[in-house]
């Protein structure tokens, strides 16, 4: 399986729990957390068959448009049943932020290093941002209450190097492969497939498959 497109189809899991904001009912909790309790422990090791009959009884259990039904399936992604440890889990697979851009007040520190600016005059790191060991034999100053963003992490205002640790684009940190399990692996494509022929379904039913030509012409005078 290519590594990036691994990638890909976790990070669109993830983002399917970030677009879980209805809440669920007590007893539909109850449901989702009794099915995964049951399901999770018969998918190690992660066996392809095995995972395919636990989404055909969720199926049976639950309408494709319920919360319920996209908790399980990040639940069966990340391997567990707790919802404050699947969070902890995005948490760890999403990717650090690659600039800053913190807004600046009347109250706040910021830094300016003429040796890294590519934007003289224009660029600045916020107080949390800036490094002075990368700026040892530097041009480089602070000044107080002024408006605009920190520039750490922006390749187009700053020199790279100059980037603090949170913000600098370290090659061995910008793949999150390393961070998924071979559980996870292994049943991201099948999660993955399943959600896409559930969502295909529901396509089918509300979209006509041969839409009536006339209503897509614009009516002319």
């Amino acid at each position: 399986m290519n590594p990036s497109n691994e990638i890909d189809k976790a990070k669109f899991c993830i983002r399917i729990f970030g677009y879980l904001k209805v809440a669920e009912s007590e007893e539909e909790k109850k449901k989702s957390h009794d099915f995964q309790e049951r399901a999770i422990p018969q998918l190690f090791p992660p066996n392809e068959s095995k995972m395919k009959e636990v989404l055909e009884q969720l199926d049976s259990l639950f309408e494709f448009d319920s919360p319920s039904y996209l908790v399980i399936i990040l639940g069966l992604f990340l391997g567990c049943n707790d919802h404050k440890a699947a969070i902890e889990k995005v948490a760890k697979l999403s990717p650090k932020p690659t600039q800053c851009g913190k807004s600046f007040t009347h109250a706040d520190i910021l830094w300016s290093c003429d040796d890294c600016a590519k934007l003289p005059n224009c660029t600045c790191y916020c107080n949390e941002c800036f490094e002075k060991e990368k700026h040892k034999g530097h041009k480089y100053y602070f000044q107080l209450g002024n408006l605009g963003c920190c520039d750490c992490g922006d390749e187009t205002s700053l020199k790279s190097e100059s980037f603090c640790k949170i913000h600098s684009k370290d090659p061995s940190t910008e793949s999150n492969l390393s961070l998924l399990s071979d559980y996870q692996r292994v049943y991201c494509p099948i999660l993955l497939e399943h959600l896409m022929r559930r969502l295909n379904e529901i396509l089918v039913q509300v979209v006509p498959a041969n839409p009536d030509k006339k209503s897509l012409r614009t009516t002319q005078a």
